[in-house]
């Protein structure tokens, strides 16, 4: 086997994505929303959390810090955003967002959960 084969099967990291109970509320809450606003776009709201949880275990690192390790991806399609930090394997979802919140206010909300 070469070098070029070597570098070539380099191993990724495989995150665990855990949500807290928090965050678990936070996307239902804001299913239910979108529901009463449109039939279905509940649905599309899940499954632009799903695809930036894919996202997100892919590479946590190339995400915003805001504070300290806490880091923030947005949603795509949607005034969201994920907070979360990485320990070790395992990415910890603390919370999803609307955007037009103040962003002071999320961290120290953030903070206390």
């Amino acid at each position: 086997m070469g070098t070029s084969e070597k570098n070539d099967t380099k191993q990724k990291i495989k995150y665990n994505l855990i949500l807290r109970p928090q965050s678990y509320s936070d996307i239902e809450q804001t299913f239910l929303w979108y529901e009463e606003q449109e039939r279905n776009l509940g649905i599309d709201f899940i499954e632009q959390i799903e695809d930036s949880f894919k996202r997100i275990r892919s590479n946590p690192q190339s995400y915003q810090i805001i504070k300290k390790n806490l880091r923030r991806a947005l949603v795509k399609k949607f005034p969201y955003a994920i907070f979360y930090k990485i320990l070790d394997k395992e990415i910890l979802v603390i919370a999803i967002f609307h955007l037009s919140r103040n962003p002071k206010s999320i961290v120290e909300i953030i903070s206390k959960r």
